[in-house]
């Protein structure tokens, strides 16, 4: 019974190895390249240019869809009690590997990403200083919100022995409060409501320029770097849409999640749909792409 096992469990690999002897004996060539093909990452780029996921795309209906998870899902939380599964529970490994560093991980994966480009396509260090000062405003409104958040909920906030306790304990700070082990109750806004949906749409703002140059690139393996940052970074997006997802359905109150929300569309819509419009902004992707296309 074991032997059997063991052959069951070693099919599939012989199956490949067989496959591969007979490309080899067949002298196909065609086969074996695709077996063995190094240049996987260009036929993931193929496949997401023609996907309804492209960043272009998403941009047109994200922010209203957004809005309409974080409405029905704060609706949905206060009407019915949902069954839990691994993704909803604070300890899953996306929200604290990724989650909690949600700025952090964005920033680095956008760094490079918007630098590599705007080398491509202008040679001017003067235009990527510019295009990368959009990370610096971006990272000064996760400061300040992140500061404004956490300043409402500790001015509108008591201190209490638990959470099912409504005894009042002695500390009049959070951080008081919090060191002590005892629960700080104020007006919590949602901070994953604002900074994941703000992640999601500066990452689809910045990518969405593959689109116009995927084949403009003359050196491959500069192109197989982008790609393979668009690809990381759209891979970051889905995990920022996952979890304000579950945040929407299992946390906070619904003025919470909506304020969140809202200030996170505020915020995107303040800096790449009217700032960075005008001369004097970090400028938006597309249109200094478009102006530099329009000089040659």
């Amino acid at each position: 019974m074991a032997a059997r096992r063991r052959c069951r469990l070693n099919r599939p690999s012989s199956y490949w190895l067989l496959f591969v002897c007979a490309c080899v004996a067949s002298n196909n060539s065609l086969a074996i390249s695709w077996v063995f093909n190094v240049q996987w990452y260009s036929t993931m780029a193929a496949l997401l240019h023609y996907s309804i996921f492209m960043p272009g795309r998403l941009l047109k209906y994200a922010p209203l869809g957004f809005l309409v998870v974080s409405l029905v899902g704060s609706v949905t939380k206060e009407l019915v009690t949902l069954p839990p599964f691994y993704f909803t529970s604070k300890r899953n490994f996306l929200n604290m590997l990724f989650v909690k560093f949600a700025w952090g991980w964005t920033l680095v994966l956008l760094l490079p990403f918007i630098s590599i480009v705007c080398y491509h396509v202008h040679r001017s260090v003067t235009v990527i200083l510019q295009r990368l000062s959009a990370l610096l405003v971006g990272t000064a409104v996760w400061y300040f919100f992140t500061w404004l958040f956490m300043f409402i909920e500790e001015s509108t906030g008591d201190c209490y022995v638990s959470e099912v306790n409504t005894t009042l304990s002695g500390y009049s700070s959070r951080s008081d409060c919090k060191k002590n082990g005892l629960f700080w109750s104020g007006f919590d806004i949602s901070g994953h409501s604002f900074l994941l949906p703000y992640c999601a749409l500066m990452i689809w703002e910045e990518t969405a320029v593959i689109e116009k140059i995927n084949e403009s690139f003359k050196s491959q393996s500069l192109r197989h770097i982008v790609i393979i940052l668009f690809s990381l970074l759209n891979l970051l997006a889905l995990i920022w849409c996952l979890m304000f997802l579950c945040t929407s359905f299992y946390y906070h109150d619904i003025p919470q999640k909506i304020i969140g929300t809202v200030f996170g569309m505020l915020s995107w819509y303040g800096t790449y749909l009217y700032w960075y419009q005008k001369p004097v902004s970090p400028g938006h992707p597309q249109i200094i792409f478009t102006r530099r296309h329009k000089v040659k």
